[in-house]
């Protein structure tokens, strides 16, 4: 299996949890010291610190994640990917695309995102 292949497979399963409403299964998908660096707020490092964050998204909607690998980079156990995604509504109302720049890293053989840092494209609302 090529390592986009593995990466597709893992956001198969995530985005099946998010879909399923799950925030506690969404976190599992990250490393236990992932750091995420989403638009608006400072770093998050840890699984407790980025649930929130999903369970925020979840509970206002958003349900149907779509991630798209452009890039993908291999430096020993750690791969870094760059991607775009979109997020819909239960509605089917886009509620926000972007871009992301995801590391990668192997915890006893299975893939895990350890840094994510994501952007939207939308503009800030007044």
């Amino acid at each position: 299996m090529t390592i986009q292949e593995e990466i597709a497979q893992r956001y198969v399963g995530l985005c099946t949890a998010i879909a399923a409403g799950d925030a506690g299964e969404v976190v599992k998908f990250y490393t236990e010291d992932v750091q995420v660096m989403a638009p608006h707020m400072e770093t998050l490092i840890g699984r407790e610190a980025i649930l929130p964050i999903f369970q925020g998204m979840m509970d206002g909607g958003g349900r149907d994640m779509h991630l798209q690998t452009l890039e993908v980079y291999e430096q020993g156990e750690e791969i870094t990917e760059i991607g775009i995604f979109q997020l819909y509504l239960t509605d089917g109302t886009m509620a926000d695309n972007g871009k992301f720049i995801v590391v990668w890293k192997r915890v006893d053989g299975e893939l895990f995102i350890h840094r994510d840092i994501m952007n939207s494209n939308l503009p800030l609302a007044d």
